[in-house]
């Protein structure tokens, strides 16, 4: 974001850095006369970056990639940066609540006056996905001769998390070729060592150990940041984290969590998109069925444009969030099944508490 008539300062940044504290890291990129202005709790974040160019250029490329938003105030020389993440509730915080107008034209889950959530009513229907593969790229319009128009599926480049895979074996590929790249400078053929040793007779035998040291240490480096880009999408991704959500106890607790213990306490991520959406995704992980007679009925869900934490067991979280929505247009109740080794969600249409018995 810009403030002011944008200009052109030349300040090129040539170096690249990874796992570096952005307080540390700023300094080296904005110009000395332009002042930084960051939290304290942010200056010990830690960035990434392997773009070269002008300073204003490597600045954006950094907070894409670590979702920061910034400001170039280009009036007063001054830069800031804040943390874009989602927020994080509580399950005994009294922060969400429903929006009363089932007739609010944009759907939102957002901050009232009182400062609790508030979540649209109003349901959307379900368009089926009409793309042939799991491929982002669906049709928008069509004619008799064909497709006249592509779009990419944005619903389901944020709540489908199996797009990744391409992705991670695309890096994993990468990855062995700077790992070939990293054991021929690591361990050379013959005929390499043979060249090495003729010219490590002369007198640039210093020279050239520190560049081959150079090579080894710019190598990496590359794969460091390459992980780093890979965990951080994974990041992005998740339905449930580790610890307090943050992305060290993300690192630390093992990344993705494939299997969730419904008896453990994680940080559901209430994701941009749908509800039913969400909730089958943390049913999945924690192994229940999701059995949503709402949905196969009607074909409708509720939006939600706000990303929210909730920290909790899998029950707890999920009765907090449905509850939320029992006066809604189609008022959602639920109840849990368990026996026989298998765990049910049982979400219906109904304003008043289930006389159903478990």
């Amino acid at each position: 974001m810009d403030i002011g008539d944008k200009k052109f300062i030349h300040h090129p940044v040539d170096s690249f850095a990874s796992d570096l504290p952005i307080g540390l890291a700023l300094p080296s990129i904005v110009p000395s006369d332009w002042v930084i202005d960051i939290s304290d709790e942010l200056s010990e974040f830690s960035v990434s970056w392997d773009k070269t160019g002008n300073w204003d250029d490597v600045i954006v490329e950094i907070s894409k990639r670590h979702n920061l938003v910034v400001v170039f105030d280009w009036n007063r020389n001054v830069i800031q940066m804040k943390l874009n993440d989602a927020e994080m509730l509580d399950l005994n915080l009294d922060q969400l609540d429903v929006a009363e107008s089932p007739s609010a034209e944009v759907p939102v889950a957002r901050k009232n006056a009182e400062g609790k959530y508030e979540f649209s009513m109003k349901p959307v229907v379900h368009e089926e996905d009409k793309s042939v593969t799991d491929s982002l790229v669906v049709c928008a319009e069509a004619t008799m001769d064909g497709c006249t128009t592509q779009k990419i599926d944005i619903e389901k480049l944020a709540l489908d998390t199996q797009w990744l895979e391409s992705e991670s074996k695309a890096f994993e590929g990468n990855e062995e070729i700077d790992k070939t790249k990293v054991d021929k400078v690591a361990s050379p053929t013959g005929k390499e060592v043979e060249s090495a040793s003729s010219d490590l007779s002369g007198t640039n035998q210093p020279e050239d150990i520190a560049q081959i040291e150079k090579e080894r240490e710019m190598a990496d480096l590359k794969l460091a940041i390459e992980r780093d880009k890979k965990l951080r999408a994974e990041y992005q991704s998740s339905y449930i984290l580790h610890g307090d959500g943050s992305y060290e106890d993300f690192v630390n607790g093992g990344g993705f969590v494939e299997e969730a213990d419904p008896d453990t306490e994680y940080v559901y991520v209430f994701k941009r998109g749908k509800l039913f959406d969400t909730i089958k995704k943390w049913a999945e992980f924690n192994d229940f069925y999701v059995e949503n007679e709402i949905f196969e009925n009607k074909r409708i869900d509720y939006p939600n444009s706000q990303e929210i934490r909730i920290k909790g067991k899998f029950k707890d979280v999920t009765t907090l969030l449905l509850n939320k929505y029992r006066k809604a247009e189609v008022p959602v109740n639920h109840k849990y099944y368990t026996g026989g080794g298998a765990n049910t969600l049982y979400i219906f249409e109904s304003k008043y508490e289930s006389m159903y018995v478990n």
